[in-house]
């Protein structure tokens, strides 16, 4: 009963490994954290004196291996993080392990190898202890040291707790490469020796570490907006900007007006910019009685996309809600931006949407094909429908995402309309931080669209050209020449058959009429590309 509700069932794994895995497979996935090891904290005074005095220690570093240690953790390698981080601090270095495990063969390779260090390293073994004791260990020690492959973080318990108990955690284990498809972000406070250069290797013991709440509240996030369980954290949130563009549909600009701050008030709001882009079309006075709003008009008509970016590069705070002007929010925003906020490798979250009744209403759908080029948009609507290839692609009536990332990217491709820019971004978004994309079941949007209608025609003409525009700059576009012998000859079948239905059809010749022209004009332009 906890799943999302979505349009169709969706896979929630523990890894975000897995998750990325499923996703590339054209799964619908998501990762929800479920580790929780914190735990009570020992009285030091229950506490083998052996294991206080180590502790209290406060002449020395201290590192913690928590858990076993799988047969292929390379020892050296190991220890060359803790020379590292030993010669950083100038300092005599303890490591402790406490768990299960094997671990006679790494403490000779360690031992062995310390003694060119003039004993600087000293290696303790404490075997098995209880939870309450390992929890208190953890709060005196300085660093976690874990041999779980980076790319599985999200997976392991052992990491989980020196989080939670405070610690930075350095991970030396690592899948090989052709086992994961993308780069995986770690949140804040875990380190991967694998992925540093010799540079970041000698410097990274002086990096800050974040407050262990912050990890927590990360996972407590994506928690509550993957599956609905727990509730977001109370804890005081940056207000974020509004984005919200207008043109010739004030009414229900001023209905999106009231639903979103209908939600929960302006708690989070720092301020609204309704970007006017017809100059000649006078605002209601009812736009400026809604706190926090500013009204930008543009000297001339700019359109969506170049009014997307203009309002992006005006607004103040770090993250940003994008929102139609005729998409009305149903409930409060404040999951979407804690997951935002909280969890670093999330750039775009996506509040579910839903119809009037309640109906959902599909939010992802996989990056455009050649062979939907080749067929139409009749086969692309079809292959949306069946593709297992990766589910990328949001729409932008309502997106919650990262101001810089917006900017890093170039924001939306002016050379584009507003559906196809869309499509481009979500694309580069994907390319450059895999994974980034989330859908927040704890947020809803009803989007109402049809606020801007484009003749049938034009809009034909449009998709076809955004799509050689999109395939060609993504490099998915090849034997151009073949490629548009073929759309010609299609093209050319379709205008006839639409012109005979049109002299001979009993209803709907307007329709058929349309579509004619639209072929026609499509195949004069073609000959230009």
């Amino acid at each position: 009963g906890w799943l999302p509700k979505a349009g169709k069932s969706m896979l929630v794994t523990t890894s975000a490994f897995t998750a990325s895995c499923l996703q590339k497979e054209g799964f619908e996935a998501a990762w929800c954290p479920v580790f929780s090891n914190t735990g009570n904290v020992a009285d030091p005074a229950e506490l083998p004196a052996p294991v206080q005095s180590l502790a209290l220690d406060d002449n020395c570093l201290k590192v913690i291996l928590f858990g076993s240690l799988p047969p292929d953790a390379d020892p050296m390698e190991i220890m060359d993080f803790l020379e590292n981080l030993q010669q950083f601090h100038n300092k005599p270095l303890r490591v402790w392990h406490t768990g299960h495990g094997q671990v006679e063969g790494y403490w000779k390779v360690w031992q062995q190898k310390a003694k060119s260090l003039a004993g600087s390293i000293i290696f303790e073994k404490l075997g098995p202890l209880p939870a309450p004791a390992i929890n208190w260990l953890m709060r005196h020690a300085h660093w976690g040291l874990s041999t779980y492959p980076w790319q599985l973080w999200s997976k392991s318990g052992s990491i989980a707790t020196m989080r939670a108990n405070g610690l930075p955690v350095m991970v030396m284990g690592s899948l090989a490469e052709k086992y994961f498809p993308a780069e995986i972000a770690l949140p804040s406070g875990i380190f991967a020796w694998h992925k540093m250069d010799e540079k970041q290797r000698l410097d990274f013991p002086g990096w800050k570490t974040p407050a262990v709440e912050d990890y927590n509240d990360a996972v407590a996030a994506r928690l509550h907006v993957l599956t609905g369980l727990g509730r977001p954290v109370d804890r005081a949130l940056q207000p974020i900007s509004i984005v919200i563009t207008v043109y010739r549909c004030w009414p229900q600009a001023l209905k999106c007006l009231e639903h979103l701050f209908a939600a929960d008030g302006a708690s989070y709001i720092a301020e609204v910019l309704l970007i006017n882009d017809d100059p000649k079309w006078e605002v209601p006075e009812a736009a400026y009685t809604f706190p926090l709003v500013t009204v930008v008009t543009n000297e001339t008509n700019l359109g969506y996309v170049r009014s997307v970016n203009k309002g992006m590069a005006l607004a103040s705070s770090q993250l940003v809600l994008l929102l139609d002007a005729d998409a009305f929010l149903q409930n409060s925003l404040l999951p979407a931006i804690q997951l935002a906020l909280k969890d670093g490798g999330t750039h775009l979250v996506l509040p579910a949407s839903r119809l009037e009744d309640g109906t959902p209403v599909r939010r992802l759908y996989p990056r455009p094909h050649l062979f939907s080029l080749l067929m139409g948009q009749g086969f692309e609507a079809w292959w949306c429908r069946v593709s297992r290839s990766a589910q990328v692609i949001a729409h932008s009536y309502a997106w919650l995402l990262r101001r810089d990332a917006f900017l890093a990217l170039g924001g939306l491709d002016e050379k584009l309309n507003f559906l196809e820019a869309d499509v481009d971004f979500c694309m580069r978004l994907q390319q450059k931080y895999p994974g980034s994309q989330v859908i927040c079941e704890a947020v809803q949007v009803v989007h109402e669209g049809g606020a801007n209608p484009i003749k049938r025609n034009n809009r034909v003409l449009e998709w076809y050209r955004s799509r050689w525009y999109i395939l060609s700059k993504h490099h998915h576009l090849q034997n151009r020449g073949i490629t548009k012998g073929w759309i010609t000859f299609r093209l050319s079948l379709e205008m006839g058959v639409a012109a005979v239905m049109a002299i001979f059809a009993v209803k709907d010749k307007a329709y058929w009429t349309q579509k004619e022209e639209g072929r026609a004009l499509l195949l004069r332009d073609l000959k230009n590309w």
